[in-house]
């Protein structure tokens, strides 16, 4: 049997709020509780996508953002006056 446990943790913050819809974005989230072990392995996704861990603290994730499939992603045509 496999036994699934979530642990409280606590995000204060995220940087930066915005992205590109076709990945490679650098995340930095901060917060506290964070765990990377082979028990608790740690998992970010961003718009239902999985955000590569590049490192990783009790209080601090760094991770890329993977692109968005091509029909979630939207477009943004401007506006000129």
């Amino acid at each position: 049997a496999k036994i699934v446990c979530h642990l409280k943790i606590v995000v204060s913050n995220v940087t930066p709020s915005t992205g590109s819809t076709v990945g490679g974005t650098t995340l930095a989230i901060n917060g506290n509780y964070f765990s990377n072990s082979e028990s608790y392995p740690l998992i970010v996704n961003v718009g239902n996508q999985p955000c590569t861990i590049l490192s990783s603290t009790t209080t601090m994730i760094q991770c890329q953002t993977s692109a968005l499939p091509s029909s979630s992603q939207s477009q943004y045509q401007g506006y000129i006056n």
